[in-house]
C-alpha cells in the first residue's frame, strides 16, 4: 500500500495532510533517515518516522480561523468574484 495512505490510516487524519508532511520531507525512513515519496510502497518490516509531529498535535491547529468579510462582486451557480485585497 502506498506510504500516504498508511499514513492516514494509521494517524486518522486525512490523505492530503500525509500528503503535504511528506513533501516537506518530514516523513522519513528510519533506516536510512531519507526522506520517503508519497508513492513509496510500504512494505513488510518497514520504520518510518514523522518529524514533528507534536507541532500538528497542537489545540492551536483545531482553532477555528477568524471570520473574515470579504465583499463579493459578481456570483452565480458556478462561480463567483471575490475582492481580497493584497
Amino acid at each position: 500500500m502506498r506510504l500516504d495512505k498508511v499514513l492516514s490510516d494509521y494517524f486518522s487524519i486525512s490523505r492530503n495532510f500525509i500528503q503535504h508532511l511528506i513533501c516537506r520531507g518530514s516523513v522519513v525512513d528510519m533506516n536510512t533517515g531519507l526522506p520517503l515519496k508519497k508513492s513509496y510502497l510500504c512494505r513488510c518490516g518497514d520504520v518510518v518516522g514523522v518529524k514533528e509531529m507534536n507541532r500538528f498535535d497542537d489545540d492551536m491547529c483545531l482553532v477555528e480561523s477568524p471570520h473574515i468579510s470579504l465583499p463579493i462582486l459578481h456570483e452565480t451557480n458556478d462561480y463567483a468574484v471575490i475582492y481580497k485585497p493584497k
